[in-house]
């Protein structure tokens, strides 16, 4: 079953409102860049490394980044929207982290871990809609980070 990212709208434009189910599908709709329309840009994992202890968070970083800009774009982004986008990151993540098994199980303890950084980061501090700024200044406590 395919996981939609981008709800019905009359809005719609619809060369970008192709579905992506997983990673690699949009990476390989992103390598050939279509479909046509599409903003296809992305800064990777922008602030925070794109590879953290050797985990790959590239595909992920760019399907989320593929969800903001086209849903913004459209003028579909909402708090509803970025909040599924953001659990579709999480989820994306996490089955990276699943490649680790048996023996190397820990390392899959350790991929979440970093992985709930990550995630926490994007609720904290993705843009949300009607921001002027890329990020929001909060008591970020949470995150252990000094402002």
């Amino acid at each position: 079953m395919a996981i939609s990212l981008i709800p019905s709208s009359p809005l719609q434009t619809p060369n970008c409102a192709s579905r992506f189910p997983d990673c690699r599908q949009l990476r390989n709709s992103r390598n050939t860049k279509g479909p046509s329309g599409c903003n296809w840009s992305s800064d990777n994992c922008s602030w925070s490394p794109d590879k953290p202890d050797g985990f790959n968070f590239i595909p992920s970083c760019h399907r989320h980044d593929f969800s903001y800009r086209n849903t913004k774009a459209q003028k579909r982004f909402t708090s509803d929207m970025k909040t599924r986008i953001d659990d579709n990151f999480k989820k994306d993540l996490y089955k990276h982290c699943s490649q680790f098994s048996g023996i190397r199980s820990f390392k899959g303890v350790e991929c979440r871990r970093i992985a709930d950084i990550y995630v926490a980061f994007v609720q904290k501090l993705g843009k949300r809609e009607g921001d002027k700024l890329g990020f929001i200044l909060r008591d970020n406590s949470d995150l252990g980070i000094d402002e």
